[in-house]
Parts: C-alpha cells; structure tokens; sequence
C-alpha cells in the first residue's frame, strides 16, 4: 500500500501530488533592492525537480523597513512582479504547488541592511546589532496591513498558487503575538485577543482582496519556547493554540507551525521532528486545517511516520534538501 505521504490531495481544487514540502529558506541570492538573479532561479529550478509536491519560496520583504538582510528577495514594489513570474513559472512547470511567504522583520531587521532605526510593537530588540528601535505608531500598523495586502496581490499577480503570511521565528507578527516584545498598552498589545489582532487584520485584508481559490497560509510560531524547553516563557503553547483556533475560525487553507522567538533551528533540539509535539497538541486541540510541520527532518522514514501516524498532513524538509535537491530521489531508492 502507498505511504500516505505519497498520496496525492486537493485543497481548494488544487491538486497537490504528495505530501513533502519544501519550506521557505532564505538564501541571501538576490540583488541589493531584493530583485530575482539567474543564481536565485537556478535554485529553484533544481529544487522544482526534487520531488516535492509543494515549493514555499523563501520570505519576500515586503516593505522597506521590514527588509531582514541585506540580499532578501522582494516583493514591495509592483517592478518585483516579473521576477517573481519567472520562478512561480519554474515551479509550476514542474506540475506541484508554487506559494510565497511574505514577511516583515520588525524589530530584528538586521544592523547589516544599513538601518538607523527599525520598528517593531515596543522598544525592544532580541537580536545583536546596534541598531535604535521605536515602537510602530497606529499609523504604521495600519500601513503594514496595507503593505501586507499588497505584496499578497502581487503574488497573485506573479501566478503563485499560495501566500504564506510569516508568523513565526521572531519576525513582526511573532513580536506581536509574544508578550516578550509586545509591550504596548493599546488595542495592540496586552491580551492574547490584543496581541493577535494584527495577524487577524492582515488575514482578514489579504482575504478581501485575493480571489477564492488562492490559498492563504500562516507558519505561525505557535509558542516562543521549543518542546523541549524546560522554562516556557512568552508566548505559551495553549496561547499559540487559540492564535490557530482563530485563524481556523477566520478561513485560512493552510497551517504551517513552527516556533516563535526560539527560530526554526533551536540549538538545543538535536532529534528530528523537534516541533511534531506542537502538531500533536494542535490536533488534540481540535483544530482541522490541513497542517505542516518542519524541524530537523533529516529522513524519509522519519517524514513518512510523521504522516502515518496523523501528527500532521505535510511534512517540510529543508536543510537536506537545500545543501542537494536530489536528496530526496536518494532516500527514495532505500525504502
């Protein structure tokens, strides 16, 4: 019988042909207004030929302040769109899933892209690098949420399949979600309610303006501390789980976890899978998106179990798979 993790779905009639996602890694191969190279479209033209089903392009700025390092890729400007052709083509050429993450690094924008000053919710920066930090106005909050609605117009406009809105890994919206850098005393900062409502705003914003068979995802940090944390402190796994029930409730098609201020690749977990507990919880919490999980997946037995056994519907390996597009046609010939 074939492994679940083979088995073509569909969401919104989008026929995805298996279940191994290529996760959104950022690689640094652009050019300094964060415009497409030949280099950064022969990584994704190898990485379309892996054997993924689904490809998440690495995180887009888009808008200036929000811009994390130096040679991020860009979609703040309408002049990005035809890049962005040239790889959602590439991808879909290969007949699988094409999506970008969209994102905005907040207070942790990096000293390195020249900024004198960065803004996140509060006067507080969990990064190294000289750099000032000023808390965003409600002006600025409610630019980000037109920003972030039109980077996601954009991306339609370059043909990709689905936007994923970066909620995670420290980035803006997970320094609004964690009361370790939310310390604002408005109705944005404060209750979870408060914390989460600018990742509602900007869903609710790219829903009203996205035709209906675009997929939405979020890759929300669903707690600040990794599984294996003996300390859990700013954004508490039960909170995490309402942030999803929320975004459930408000229609998303796609749940990508992952963790909060603790990143992507906590130095402490060293075991594949380290963010499968957090999956775990969120389906015992009742939640029914179809979900992905990243964290350390360094084998194709170890994915195909994470599957199997209903922790989550999608599994994201990305560092093998970065460091050799074949590896997952490697593995495949030892199982």
């Amino acid at each position: 019988m074939m492994k679940k993790i083979w088995q073509s779905c569909e969401i919104k009639g989008k026929t995805i042909p298996n279940r191994i996602v290529y996760p959104p890694i950022a690689t640094e191969k652009c050019q300094e207004d964060g415009g497409v190279t030949s280099s950064l479209l022969d990584n994704y033209q190898q990485l379309s030929l892996s054997g993924v089903g689904t490809l998440i392009v690495e995180h887009a700025f888009i808008h200036e302040d929000g811009k994390f390092s130096p040679l991020q890729l860009s979609i703040s400007t309408d002049e990005a769109i035809e890049g962005h052709k040239k790889i959602s083509t590439i991808i879909k050429n290969e007949k699988i899933l094409s999506a970008l993450q969209i994102n905005h690094g907040g207070a942790h924008c990096l000293a390195s892209t020249g900024k004198n000053i960065v803004f996140g919710p509060s006067c507080i920066r969990r990064i190294s690098g000289e750099v000032s930090v000023e808390p965003m106005s409600l002006q600025q909050i409610h630019y980000t949420v037109e920003c972030f609605q039109a980077a996601a117009i954009r991306a339609v406009k370059a043909g990709y399949d689905m936007i994923e809105v970066h909620a995670a890994h420290g980035f803006l919206l997970s320094q609004y979600l964690s009361p370790l850098t939310n310390q604002r005393k408005d109705e944005y900062g404060g209750s979870l309610k408060n914390r989460m409502r600018l990742l509602m705003d900007i869903v609710e914003a790219i829903q009203s303006a996205i035709p209906d068979e675009i997929l939405l995802a979020v890759r929300l940090g669903i707690a600040d501390a990794h599984p294996e944390s003996q300390k859990p402190a700013g954004l508490l796994l039960k909170e995490g789980i309402a942030v999803a029930q929320s975004l459930e409730a408000k229609g998303i098609d796609f749940l990508d976890l992952s963790g909060g201020m603790c990143g992507s690749r906590p130095e402490d977990c060293t075991k594949q899978g380290y963010f499968v507990p957090y999956a775990q919880a969120a389906r015992e919490a009742g939640i029914q998106l179809p979900l992905m999980i990243t964290g350390g997946i360094k084998s194709l037995e170890k994915a195909e179990e994470i599957v199997d056994q209903g922790y989550a519907d999608f599994v994201g390996i990305g560092r093998a798979l970065y460091q050799d597009p074949r590896w997952l046609k490697k593995e495949m010939r030892h199982v």
